[in-house]
């Protein structure tokens, strides 16, 4: 995980951090002979990273694998930072945020940066009847229209039917270098979309949020979404912020029917 998150080890000028500049200034002390200093914007990681970890009941039994996520985006030197916050999605009423081994309420004004240069992962088992309500669908539009957004489902493919987020399969085409998902433009698969469950009608402002695995391969497809020329493709599943609300919660936490 650490090698595919490597990829989004980008190199940009700062805009508050300077070096010297040797050469320049060589070369400009043997011009007008005053030998005064020049600098020039450090070269800096690109980008930072926000993981955001569902804190459902059912996300116990993926503790091992979030740590592990977070420590390979660490150890990956693909980032400025890395934090982590828990997130807890209720069936009704905005989505609850804290950081990670406190108890301090985060807003979601703190996490958006206006920038534009912050990665943004949730990471879930999609089995919180909260994510088949309005509090996800706002979420995800927020993240994804401030940055680069993925949402990694930690159910295997063939059972994320069963859990409140299924995705949609879909081509992305990449809207340029850190460009946010509204950038991003939504095609259907290459086989053409399932018409048991065809993509919904969507408006020219959504902002299709990847689905990813923990597999390296998945990621690396997102970074290169991230990473890539306008008009890269990858074949990836997506959800649609503005949709979610109509889905069907998890079957397997429905409430249990009276006697």
């Amino acid at each position: 995980l650490a090698v595919a998150l490597h990829r989004l080890a980008r190199r940009v000028p700062s805009r508050t951090a300077v070096e010297l500049d040797e050469e320049a200034t060589a070369e400009r002390g043997i011009t007008d002979g005053l030998w005064l200093p020049w600098f020039r914007p450090a070269d800096v990681r690109a980008f930072d990273l926000v993981l955001l970890v569902d804190d459902a009941p059912t996300m116990a039994v993926w503790h091992e694998e979030t740590a592990s996520l977070a420590a390979a985006a660490e150890h990956s030197g693909a980032f400025r930072s890395v934090r982590t916050v828990a997130l807890t999605l209720a069936p009704a009423g905005p989505v609850s945020l804290r950081w990670n081994g406190a108890r301090t309420p985060a807003r979601i004004g703190e996490l958006l940066d206006g920038r534009g240069d912050r990665l943004f992962m949730v990471v879930t088992d999609g089995l919180a009847h909260g994510w088949a309500g309005s509090a996800a669908d706002t979420l995800l539009d927020r993240l994804g229209r401030a940055g680069p957004t993925a949402l990694t489902h930690l159910l295997p493919p063939h059972m994320r039917h069963r859990s409140s987020l299924h995705p949609h399969p879909a081509v992305l085409e990449a809207g340029g270098l850190g460009a946010a998902n509204d950038c991003l433009v939504l095609r259907p698969p290459p086989q053409g979309p399932d018409p048991m469950r065809p993509l919904p009608p969507v408006g020219d402002g959504v902002a299709p949020v990847p689905v990813l695995s923990l597999k390296s391969g998945s990621i690396a497809a997102w970074t290169g979404l991230v990473t890539g020329e306008r008009g890269v493709r990858r074949a990836l599943p997506a959800v649609l912020p503005g949709t979610l609300a109509t889905g069907v919660p998890a079957p397997g936490l429905r409430a249990p029917r009276s006697p």
